[in-house]
């Protein structure tokens, strides 16, 4: 039973992949175009350099995979096996589901993923704050909850408001009782190194939210919904398996409820992005 379980999760896992590959080759090829001509290394510069503002890491490796995309092979590639495939992998890590039931709902953030990149100018900084967030909840696991005093903060300052994924599914993982004030401490931190910045580079952040979102759009004065919409929808899948039992039956009933959870906040997505 257990490699039968594996075999049509691979399964489904590769299928997705191939069409996604298929979608950015012949249906998103401008894109990735795009993408190339905006990877200018020279605004970030080095990587000392890029970790000097909020967002700095997240931009520098995205800036970085954008200069892969030479042609639309290549782009759709990354976009494909080192953006969409590992954020749906790690989505099904952290939702630590006790059965496969969900396991078609792990592709949604990818989905959604697809659609905000349908905006030329949403930079590949983005997936990649997101990814590397969803990571670093999975290896923490449910210990060392204090070690979120630096961790949140620094994931930060270097991803961007991405960090919040961390938050959020670290205060589920870790029991809402016990870690509400993650959640406290992480909005006090941000405004603060927010007015920090705000400083010592007023010009740069005059237009900006606190929420650091700098680092994900060319425009630096435009805050894609989806850029919000999709860490909550990710809060959303984690929320229900932490609070289903071993019951099939409560199993199926927080599967649905998750799923019209789902279906609002994808019909508030577009809402706010027509």
């Amino acid at each position: 039973m257990e490699k039968r379980s594996v075999f049509w999760k691979v399964g489904i896992t590769a299928v997705f992949a191939v069409a996604m590959a298929l979608y950015w080759y012949f249906a998103r090829p401008w894109i990735i175009e795009h993408q190339y001509s905006i990877a200018h290394f020279d605004t970030i510069g080095t990587f000392g350099d890029a970790l000097k503002s909020v967002g700095g890491l997240a931009a520098f490796i995205g800036s970085f995979l954008q200069s892969l995309f030479q042609s639309p092979t290549a782009g759709a590639l990354v976009q494909t096996l080192v953006l969409a495939v590992p954020l749906q992998m790690l989505v099904w890590q952290n939702m630590e589901a006790k059965n496969d039931a969900l396991f078609l709902q792990s592709f949604i953030p990818s989905v959604l993923l697809l659609w905000i990149t349908g905006d030329r100018d949403v930079l590949v900084a983005f997936p990649v704050a997101l990814i590397i967030s969803l990571l670093v909840a999975m290896l923490m696991g449910r210990k060392q909850l204090f070690a979120d005093l630096v961790i949140a903060p620094l994931l930060y300052w270097l991803l961007g408001s991405a960090a919040w994924v961390y938050v959020l599914v670290r205060i589920v993982h870790c029991n809402w009782r016990k870690s509400w004030w993650m959640a406290v401490y992480m909005v006090v931190a941000q405004v603060l190194l927010w007015l920090v910045c705000k400083m010592l580079n007023p010009g740069m952040y005059d237009n900006a939210s606190p929420a650091g979102f700098l680092a994900y759009h060319s425009d630096k004065t435009h805050i894609p919904a989806l850029a919000v919409i999709i860490p909550i929808v990710i809060f959303l899948m984690v929320i229900p398996v932490k609070a289903m039992s071993n019951k099939e039956a409560s199993y199926r009933g927080a599967m649905f409820a998750q799923l019209a959870f789902l279906l609002i906040i994808t019909a508030f997505a577009v809402i706010f992005t027509i």
